[in-house]
């Protein structure tokens, strides 16, 4: 086995690693960085918390502006998020 698969087993663990390479195995895949995995989370959180009368504690408590917040909600209202 090729040193970086050996990485990626030691990571994921071999049951893992295998079950990628039947699923995805030759072609492939994009892995996002950590960040936006954070960003999407805490996105989906947002809408869930999202009454309408609520944007500015929710800006507060999750550190991003009100208008970050609108521009959210409306990219989910149209399907785009």
């Amino acid at each position: 086995m090729k040193q970086k698969y050996k990485e990626y087993a030691e990571l994921i663990g071999m049951e893992n690693l295998t079950m990628l390479s039947h699923v995805f195995g030759g072609s492939n895949i994009y892995i996002p960085k950590e960040k936006e995995l954070q960003k999407r989370e805490k996105y989906k959180k947002i809408l869930e918390e999202f009454t309408g009368e609520n944007t500015k504690e929710l800006a507060e408590k999750y550190c991003i502006s009100e208008r970050t917040i609108y521009r959210m909600i409306k990219k989910y209202k149209e399907k785009k998020f």
